[in-house]
Parts: C-alpha cells; structure tokens; sequence
C-alpha cells in the first residue's frame, strides 16, 4: 500500500551500509511513500549498494531519485527538499531505521490534526547496551515520552507540511557547515508560528556513535556547530569586541554544561568527555570566526 501525499529525503555520506538498512527499513512500512529521495555527498560512490536500493525501490512500486551532491549537511537537506513535489514529506537519516507503522502514524496524526506543520519523532539508540549510547539514551530520556506541541525540531526523522515551508520561504541555512542546522530552522520555525508536534509514537531507533573516538568527534562537532547557530543568529549585529564576548558567554553557559538524568556514577566519565569535546568545538569555531572576520576587517580597510 502507497502514500501518494509523502516522500522521504536522505542525506548521506560515506555511510553505505547504513543507508542501504535505512532505506530498507522504510521499504518494509506497511505503508510506503511515493518517493524515497536520496542526496549522496560520498567521495566514491558505492554502485553496488545504490544498484540494491534502486531494485528495493522497484520492487516495492516506490520511486527513487539519487542525488550526487558534495554540499554541506545543511545545503544538501534543502536540495533534498527542492526536489520534493508531495503534500508532505520527511526527512530520515541515514542512520535512523523506521518501525514498519511509522509511515501509517505520519499519515494518521497529519489526518487527524490538520493545525500541524511539522511533525517530529524522537530517537532511541540501537545499540542500547553501548557504553556511548546509554549517555545518548540517558540525554533523550525525556524526549521518549513527550506527547504535544514543541518549540524545537531535529534534523531528522521530522515531517513537514510542504506548503507551509513553501509558502514562508523556509529552508536550512546553507552557511552551516556542521551539526546545528536544526537548531537555525527551528529559530525560523517559531519566528513564522509553526505549529510544531512531537509524539513517541514515531520513535525510530538511531545508530549512534559506539567508540569513544566516534563519541568525542560528534560532539566536537556539536559544539562547532552551536556556535555558528550563536553567531548567525544572534552575534553577527553586534560590532563591539566587549558585547560579543559577554554574548557568547551568556549563550553557551545558558545550555551547557550537560548534566546526567540518571544519577549514576559510571555516567560521570561520559558527560565529562561530552562536555570536554562541546567546548573544545565551540572555542575552535569561534576562534576560526574571529581570524575570519579579523582578515576580513584587515582587507576591507
């Protein structure tokens, strides 16, 4: 059985097998979508693997478009969504694996509450007795049971209504390079009154990272990531040296550090290495910014 309303976009890069386990676990919904579209940034193209999902595809009446594109994470989401031609669709990640109704309760919740413009599923760590993925799990701990309007969406395994974004000119901001671009369409998001709904009932499991070297990169990355969103979002006015560095401060410290759910000691090592890695990242990046704007001043003078 076929939504003919619904496409799905995945963004990936050099991740094949996991696409190929994504994609299958979409294909294996009770109910598909019209168009699985998938836009690669791997250096080198597995042939092999994009020749299966393409027969997956077939085979289940589902169409495929494969996107050959070596844009950011955030420029590639809204290529994804420029090719997008159904009355809604999602995005899934290529590490993210759909239980088979997950399609049928996009379908239902968006039927049965016609106010919803973008509809979201928190993530549950697949490897659920991984060191790692137990501070991922104690981190979304709360995010599993939250039923009811938010006022922030992930990048991925979120649904949007196609016109709203359409008709407000909503996109990813393409100047992110690195992991906060939902946290930049989110603050758009509000701005334009979306009406944004998360529900457990679309919960799909994540692979997330299983080493601690896996660990420390992808919140390095975070917290490069989060200080773009500050400076794009809420420094770039600011012209005096004092009012940015007080800014910024205000800013990290009102979310970091993180600190355990769970009150267990062995978590303790974990969220010290988290936090470690997030400022380490967000100091590099603004470091980075402010050479970048030094050199700048320096030319335009």
């Amino acid at each position: 059985m076929k939504w003919k309303d619904f496409s799905i976009v995945i963004v990936t890069k050099n991740r094949y097998s996991q696409l190929l386990e994504s994609v299958i676990s979409i294909c294996d919904n009770l109910l598909k979508p019209l168009t699985i579209i998938i836009v690669d940034g791997s250096i080198n193209v597995n042939t092999t693997i994009i020749r299966r999902i393409m027969n997956i595809c077939r085979k289940r009446g589902i169409n495929l478009q494969h996107i050959k594109d070596y844009s950011n994470l955030a420029q590639c989401r809204n290529i994804g969504f420029s090719n997008v031609h159904t009355k809604y669709f999602s995005f899934i990640d290529d590490d993210q694996y759909t239980p088979k109704k997950w399609t049928s309760h996009v379908k239902n919740i968006f039927r049965d509450n016609s106010k919803i413009d973008v509809l979201i599923g928190p993530l549950l760590s697949k490897h659920l007795h991984n060191y790692w993925n137990i501070i991922w799990l104690d981190i979304n701990r709360d995010q599993l049971q939250i039923e009811g309007r938010v006022n922030f969406t992930p990048g991925a395994n979120t649904c949007f209504k196609t016109e709203f974004l359409q008709k407000n000119n909503i996109s990813f901001n393409n100047r992110f390079t690195y992991a906060a671009e939902d946290w930049g369409i989110s603050y758009v998001l509000q701005k334009k009154h979306a009406y944004m709904y998360q529900t457990p009932r679309l919960t799909v499991l994540h692979d997330c990272r299983v080493t601690i070297g896996s660990f420390f990169k992808q919140w390095f990355k975070y917290g490069q990531g989060i200080q773009e969103y500050h400076t794009f979002y809420f420094l770039e006015k600011q012209h005096r040296f004092v009012s940015k560095i007080t800014s910024t401060i205000r800013l990290l410290t009102a979310r970091y550090p993180i600190y355990p759910n769970q009150k267990k000691m062995r978590l303790i090592p974990g969220y010290i290495l988290l936090n470690i890695s997030f400022l380490l990242g967000y100091i590099y990046s603004l470091l980075r910014q402010t050479a970048k704007n030094y050199m700048r001043s320096i030319k335009t003078k």
